[in-house]
């Protein structure tokens, strides 16, 4: 797999069997990972996944419990517990154990994401709006960046228990 080396943005190989010995060591992010995807696909112009991946920045991006406590509907004290809550049930998303517990209601959440995706649009919300862009591309990179999604989460399990990765 190709990364990005931060120092001159040129793209290095990541060796696989660095990759084995330390799955985390050297990985690119999750953020990497799409723009290569997208890169990588013919019928998708490298010059305009450039101009994307600039319009994005995650360093822009805000996390909901930080939009709820600026909108005043959480304090940093309940996010905080919320977090450590997620510990014990990490498939619960922040804004339903806030729910949950009783912080707000469903409708803060919602336009509190509401209020996320206008201001910090992802990277697939840009893909979508982005009408230079082929639907069937954009389709087979998506399809490419969850393969190799599902493979780092086989490699984590894997070195979870114990067992190697193949």
């Amino acid at each position: 797999m190709k990364r990005l080396n931060s120092k001159d943005g040129t793209r290095a190989e990541t060796s696989q069997a660095t990759r084995r010995l330390h799955p985390y060591a050297q990985d690119p992010t999750v953020f990497e990972i799409f723009w290569d995807c997208l890169e990588s696909v013919e019928g998708i112009d490298p010059a305009l996944v450039d101009e994307l991946r600039q319009k994005w920045t995650p360093t822009g991006w805000r996390p909901l419990g930080e939009i709820l406590v600026r909108r005043k509907i959480l304090t940093f004290a309940q996010v905080t517990q919320l977090i450590g809550l997620q510990l014990d049930v990490p498939y619960m998303r922040i804004g339903e154990l806030a729910v949950r517990e009783g912080y707000c209601t469903m409708d803060d959440v919602q336009k509190a994401l509401a209020s996320q995706r206008e201001e910090f649009p992802g990277p697939v919300e840009l893909l979508v709006s982005d009408e230079r862009l082929d639907r069937d591309a954009v389709l087979q990179a998506l399809l490419a960046y969850s393969r190799v999604l599902e493979e780092r989460v086989r490699v984590f399990v894997d070195c979870e228990v114990g067992k190697p990765s193949a």
